[in-house]
């Protein structure tokens, strides 16, 4: 493959060499791109990818110190560290996509290639838009909370596809919640995570419109467990996590688990949504819901295709509300695909 090479370096037992973008830095789509090893992008530094780039990670991995692990144990999977801002937005006939390195017909669909993309406490103003995030660990990942007025990641009409673990992962752990979010998602898609879709860990700000959650045991993936978890732990750390026209569906009767120490410290809202819910769950979630389906079947076209498109007479058609003073384009991000008033529920507008 003719590519550009970022690599960082490392010795048996010895020290990882990292590789970083330590000034502003434009990556183009003239040839592919091919990060080897944890890629970082340093503080105070912006890294622009443009229209059509293709991002491909090794399963980059080296031997462990000897001394501290079995002889046979490497770490370190490739992945991109974002300690600035990263601004990587595509376009809808020229989308943006970071995938692993196997080019083999039988990597197309593998998870857990390369570890993922992750956004530091010190992240600020990162936009991913029209971006396909597939085959990793985990797609992206977000410390603590927003640290200005704006989200530290806005992802819009973008797809998470395909991960070992889970598709968006925030961390919180901050005593304050009530700025802009840590994750602002608009009619993006995740889909076929091997353990969460999404996971929620130590409280934290989040934000999700018009946003697909499908979760079904595709190719090799196997799933036992619900596609959301939101988890406290002893700190109570507080969490605002709010959902506006989401679709969240999968092969299992609950998608959803509350493990939280104090449910008081919580802001849950799921409003004009669908979640998959079983009726003897022991956890009361109707004080979450507010004009939101449970347990009906959304219709989407084809799951096994990942087409989850609305077929005519899904209860999600024009069950969302009003969010067109933030947006009109829906997942597709074409004129021709604007949402109608009153929206749908999901990433995709019903349009006959």
């Amino acid at each position: 493959m003719d590519a550009y090479l970022f690599r960082s370096r490392a010795t048996a037992g010895g020290p990882l060499a990292t590789f970083g973008f330590l000034r502003d830095t434009t990556l183009t789509p003239d040839k592919p791109i091919v990060m080897d090893g944890p890629i970082v992008v340093g503080e105070g530094v912006t890294l622009t990818i443009l229209p059509g780039t293709q991002i491909f990670f090794t399963p980059y991995k080296f031997r462990a110190n000897q001394n501290s692990a079995p002889p046979d144990t490497f770490i370190f999977f490739s992945q991109l560290f974002v300690n600035g801002t990263l601004n990587a937005e595509g376009t809808p006939d020229n989308p943006i996509v970071f995938q692993g390195s196997r080019l083999e017909e039988a990597f197309e669909e593998q998870p857990a290639q390369w570890r993922g993309i992750q956004f530091s406490q010190f992240s600020k103003d990162n936009v991913l838009k029209h971006v396909q995030i597939k085959n990793a660990q985990f797609g992206v990942r977000t410390d603590s909370t927003s640290i200005n007025e704006n989200p530290k990641l806005t992802m819009q009409q973008s797809e998470i596809r395909n991960m070992g673990a889970y598709g968006v992962w925030g961390v919180g752990f901050s005593v304050d919640v009530s700025g802009p979010p840590a994750i602002l998602m608009e009619n993006c898609i995740v889909n076929t995570c091997k353990e969460n879709t999404l996971f929620v860990w130590g409280g934290g700000n989040y934000r999700f419109d018009n946003c697909t959650f499908a979760n079904f045991n595709l190719f090799r993936f196997s799933r036992r467990t619900p596609q959301f978890l939101l988890f406290d732990v002893v700190l109570c750390a507080p969490g605002s996590v709010i959902f506006n026209n989401c679709a969240v569906w999968g092969a299992e009767e609950t998608e959803l688990v509350l493990d939280l120490v104090n449910p008081d410290t919580y802001n849950l809202e799921f409003n004009n949504s669908l979640l998959r819910y079983a009726d003897d769950n022991e956890v009361d979630i109707s004080p979450y819901l507010s004009e939101t389906l449970i347990n009906q079947d959304p219709l989407f076209l084809d799951v096994s295709e990942r087409n989850y498109r609305l077929q005519e007479g899904s209860p999600l058609i024009n069950a969302g509300r009003d969010l067109s003073d933030r947006f009109f384009l829906d997942f597709r991000g074409v004129p021709d695909s604007a949402h109608m008033i009153p929206f749908d529920i999901g990433a995709l507008e019903f349009i006959p």
